[in-house]
């Protein structure tokens, strides 16, 4: 459906939906699907569906990693999932330097441990989409299951309707990033808190504790800008109940994940006030860090050129992020996230959204300052404005608003001369639940072609990743080396050079190629059969580790014309390549 057609049919929809709360009274269908969507097997219907959807549009459950961070999330999961905190260093370091992940002096990924935890078991059942899809089923489930606690069923099913079917969502939650589970995690916290204030349970404000420490493992910046609402939140119940023990033993928990996360970091970098991702930051990208002020120093480490090309790229956003320039860029980001809830046909959905503002409860309050307290965090630390990952966990916020402020647009229809606050504090309406039965019935084409629209299994094939990595598979030899030779017009967002977690047990190794010294790691590893892969002609080359020549052959010209199973031409002809090699050693 067009985008013009879609807003047309959303609009159509509400006009219908208006109309039924009007002049339809449906008695006995009604009833039934009420007590549905009010029974308890309505959240976990939303999530096995949620999941469902994520895997569709996913398309499998072995998915090749395409963003560098979800590669290097998935590289520590495979480490984790062999019982070690990381791998050795990489022989010949500035061969397999890889985005987000040291090669030397261990092997491992600069991010904190949590989101490749959730992925091990996933990665054990040879499945490692698996966990992402399941921890979206959970987001879904409470996502329906929160919105139906504070307002009601109607509500419920529009705002999980539109969550997960909004283009943010879709966009990252099938993949391997963090927000995957943060996203979880945040859910299950808040819901730990509702059921602490209405009950006075201890065991859930343990496990909003739990879930902030296993986000501060996760997300660190990301679960201190969430803690901050929701500490106040807290202390403002235990101030007015005095159960300060309920505190004290919810607070122990916290700290585990901190001491936990420092813990890590002194495992890894040998001391714990060094976090591995500023250790990264300092070696690669000395300008990736929170502030305003652009670091032009130099990096420790020799970057390849795709690294050099990224690194270009994402200063000119770093440059620019300055104090004078925040309303541009707090202004761009809101654009974004705009786009990510109320893109395409949602347009005409974002002014009810405005409408749950009226009489607003505590609920909806807390999470909207939430949401502006991550927003407003995150503008100290400069960025491509339409990079929104670091906002997926808002999303069904946004979505709750719209959703309750449709229902409350509906409220009036019967009773025209409802005032304002009538309508805010108005809990039951029958002829408004009648039109969000309507609305959502309505809202299903549209929604069935936002899924369809982002189903990516059709276009993952054209991936360059995906398509090398079959490529790759298919090249004789059972231990082989490929050095890739990128092209000057490479994407800066796709890479082709990645490590297997076990290196010696790696099939495969996928390195750059670094001109005359390649002879150096053909002959570290004799055993395999080294090809070149040059990407401005999509070709492999079969390479000669024998020759002492002084100058190699050009791959285009070794190419020849036979074809590989896959289709892939690989030169029966050897290339030549000369002695002069690398330093063995390689500072970290």
């Amino acid at each position: 459906m067009s985008g013009l057609a879609s807003i047309l049919w959303t609009a159509a929809a509400i006009l219908a939906a208006i109309l039924a709360a009007r002049f339809w009274s449906p008695p006995g269908l009604f009833g039934r699907l009420s007590a549905a969507l009010n029974g308890v097997w309505a959240p976990i219907v939303a999530g096995v569906v949620t999941s469902l959807i994520v895997a569709f549009v996913w398309g499998s459950f072995r998915q090749v990693p395409l963003l560098h961070d979800g590669i290097a999330y998935l590289t520590q999961a495979r480490i984790f999932s062999t019982f070690h905190l990381y791998g050795g260093p990489r022989p010949l370091p500035e061969f397999f330097e890889q985005y987000h992940m040291f090669v030397t002096p261990k092997f491992m990924a600069k991010y904190p441990p949590g989101q490749s935890l959730s992925l091990v078991p996933g990665v054990w059942i040879g499945l490692p989409s698996l966990m992402p899809i399941l921890l979206a089923g959970v987001t879904g489930a409470l996502v329906f299951a929160l919105a139906r606690h504070i307002s009601n069923a109607w509500v419920a099913l529009l705002t999980w309707m539109l969550w997960s079917t909004a283009p943010g969502v879709l966009n990252f939650l099938p993949s391997y990033l963090s927000q995957t589970t943060t996203s979880a995690l945040w859910l299950v916290g808040w819901w730990g808190l509702l059921r602490w204030r209405d009950d006075n349970r201890r065991r859930y404000l343990l496990l909003l504790a739990a879930c902030i420490a296993l986000g501060i493992l996760t997300h660190p910046f990301t679960w201190l800008l969430y803690a901050l609402p929701a500490g106040v939140a807290v202390l403002t119940i235990v101030v007015r109940r005095r159960t300060w023990k309920d505190l004290a033993l919810a607070s122990m928990i916290g700290c585990i994940g901190l001491g936990l996360l420092f813990g890590w970091s002194a495992e890894t970098m040998g001391t714990g006030l060094r976090m591995p991702w500023s250790v990264y930051a300092d070696t690669y990208f000395p300008w990736d860090r929170l502030g305003f002020s652009d670091d032009s120093t130099s990096p420790k480490r020799e970057l390849p050129s795709d690294m050099v090309s990224f690194a270009a790229s994402q200063r000119v956003f770093r440059a620019g992020h300055t104090v004078d320039t925040l309303p541009s860029q707090l202004a761009s980001r809101l654009i974004a996230i705009f786009g990510d809830e109320w893109g395409d046909w949602r347009r005409i959905l974002a002014p009810f959204a405005l409408i749950s503002l009226i009489a607003i409860g505590s609920e909806l309050r807390l999470a909207l300052v939430s949401v502006g307290v991550v927003i407003l965090g995150f503008l100290l630390y400069g960025y491509d404005p339409q990079w929104t990952a670091y906002y997926v966990e808002l999303y069904p916020v946004l979505a709750f608003a719209t959703a309750l402020g449709l229902w409350r647009f509906m409220c009036p229809v019967h009773q025209p001369k409802m005032t304002l606050r009538e309508i805010g504090t108005c809990t039951f309406s029958h002829h408004a639940d009648i039109a969000m039965l309507v609305l959502a019935g309505a809202l299903l084409p549209v929604c069935a072609s936002s899924i369809w629209m982002n189903r990516r299994a059709p276009t993952l094939s054209e991936n360059p990743i995906v398509t090398f990595t079959k490529a790759a598979a298919a090249l004789p030899g059972k231990r082989i080396i490929i050095f890739v030779r990128y092209a000057p017009t490479h994407p800066v967002n796709w890479s082709l050079v990645t490590n297997d977690a076990d290196l010696e047990d790696a099939r495969a190794w996928r390195v750059h190629d670094r001109g005359a010294n390649d002879i150096c790691l053909m002959r570290l590893a004799p055993a395999r059969v080294p090809y070149l892969f040059d990407e401005a002609t999509n070709t492999f080359a079969l390479l000669d580790s024998s020759s002492v020549a002084a100058q190699r052959v050009a791959a285009a010209t070794a190419v020849s014309r036979t074809s590989h199973a896959n289709g892939t031409p690989v030169s029966q002809q050897h290339c030549c390549a000369p002695v002069a090699c690398l330093s063995q050693a390689s500072s970290s």
